[in-house]
């Protein structure tokens, strides 16, 4: 066979690849995206035997949810940091090295009242007094979730005529958890209304409907449950950047802090939202999975209680399969590497895959798969007559006081709520992440 023919028996086949790869993703797109109109672009690839598929993409319109995706991913935070460092570095050393060049001598003083203000005066991080203003850039955070695409449930109310607070457990965690910053800290998200109280004329799904018409319905959480103030936690360590902690409170993130908990659910009509099993479950993410790490995650349930907040458990279908993840149980050694380096730094070290730009075998963005977020029903929380001060022995687990008893009575009642919602709604035409799954929800640790 020629050379030529052999090129045209590979294009050949790159080009029924990319048709099967539409097919299948017309199944597995719960929000019908693909049946819009789209500008025509010219489909640029090329299969490399050491790094796979290389793509321009098929279309104008995916091009930009890609682009759009990648400045909320790792292929974007991480280098962010690395860069922002290094040129605050320079500009503080060439200060240094030059003291009579005035505009280094400026650069450098600018510099070191911002990072003073940000790391000793700015409380904005525990405090949320920063306004989430980069949620208004709708059209981008649109394209961001139809990237995946991203599906926003409803399935009770959340009300705000009695100024109540929520804290919203989110799970599982992912890698990073893409499926709740698209869902909460953004308004871009498609939406479902599984409650019929919307006022829309074109919201008329029920538990089993197939989203036809999702792109009449409003998108967002603030569509879903208007005058609520919500807030996603994040790790303290993402504020410890300059510039970058910019990002992150006005997106609508603060630190973790307990304080946090205090300062802004005594606030009515407020609501945070916690990624619950944190670093250590990340190393527990498997594709088709969901393994949970909360049987002694109660430090969300504790400040609930404290500030008599309702608890909403929340699931995201789908979360799990953004990234391929490197199976590190029977390796030791990474393995105790990465608890090593959850226990020290703080977030854990997991070895996954998904996609870049331009390479969809290879990168830190996730990649192109549905995900569901459904949205649970209020816990009400329990009575107190006194200042709630819970007591449990780490050791064995067990209340050492009455408070102790009700922490760990109302985490029991927050973990059956998030496994009869997983039940319930883990089968529903419209949830394919759920649908396709290998195993059902599992709480492991």
């Amino acid at each position: 066979m020629t050379t030529e023919e052999e090129d045209s028996k590979k294009q050949v086949t790159m080009k029924e690849e990319e048709v099967k790869e539409e097919k299948e993703e017309d199944k597995t797109d719960p929000t019908n995206t693909k049946r819009q109109k789209r500008p025509l672009a010219k489909s640029l690839s090329y299969q490399s035997p050491l790094v796979g598929e290389i793509s321009l993409g098929r279309s104008w319109e995916r091009r930009w949810q890609t682009l759009c995706m990648f400045s909320c991913s790792l292929a974007f935070i991480m280098p962010s940091v690395a860069v922002t460092w290094f040129w605050v570095l320079v500009a503080l050393g060439n200060a240094w090295f030059d003291r009579n060049n005035p505009i280094s001598l400026g650069i450098a003083t600018a510099m070191a009242v911002y990072l003073g203000f940000s790391f000793v005066v700015d409380t904005s991080p525990t405090t949320g007094s920063r306004t989430p203003y980069l949620r208004q850039l709708r059209w981008w955070w649109n394209h961001s979730c139809d990237y995946l695409p991203l599906l926003l449930v409803k399935t009770a109310e959340l009300p705000t005529n009695d100024n109540q607070s929520y804290v919203l457990g989110y799970h599982p965690h992912g890698i990073i958890s893409v499926g709740c910053f698209g869902a909460f800290a953004t308004d871009g998200a498609r939406t479902m209304d599984l409650t019929g109280s919307s006022t829309d004329e074109n919201d008329n799904d029920t538990k089993d409907d197939n989203p036809d018409n999702s792109e009449a319905l409003r998108r967002g959480f603030s569509s879903l449950f208007p005058g609520l103030d919500r807030r996603v936690i994040t790790l303290p360590q993402n504020f410890t950047t300059p510039f970058m902690r910019e990002y992150f409170l006005h997106m609508g993130a603060l630190t973790s802090d307990k304080q946090t908990f205090r300062n802004v659910l005594v606030k009515p009509n407020t609501a945070l939202i916690v990624v619950v099993g944190g670093a250590a479950e990340s190393l527990e993410t498997h594709e088709g999975c969901m393994e949970l790490v909360l049987e002694r995650r109660r430090g969300f349930v504790r400040e609930a209680i404290m500030a008599n907040a309702s608890l909403v458990p929340v699931i995201g279908f789908g979360e799990n399969d953004l990234y391929h993840m490197l199976d590190t149980h029977g390796r030791s050694w990474i393995s105790n590497l990465q608890t090593a380096v959850k226990t020290y730094v703080g977030f854990a070290m997991p070895i996954f895959a998904g996609r870049s730009m331009l390479l969809k075998d290879f990168g830190m963005m996730p990649q192109r798969k549905p995900v569901v977020v459904v949205v649970g029903a209020p816990i009400p929380p329990p009575s107190k007559t006194q200042k709630f001060d819970p007591q449990i022995d780490r050791k064995t687990d067990q209340p050492l006081n009455e408070h102790g008893k009700i922490l760990q009575d109302h985490h029991a009642k927050y973990i059956a709520a998030l496994e009869d919602l997983h039940e319930t709604y883990k089968n529903a035409k419209w949830n394919n992440p759920g649908r396709s799954r290998r195993s059902s929800l599992k709480i492991v640790k």
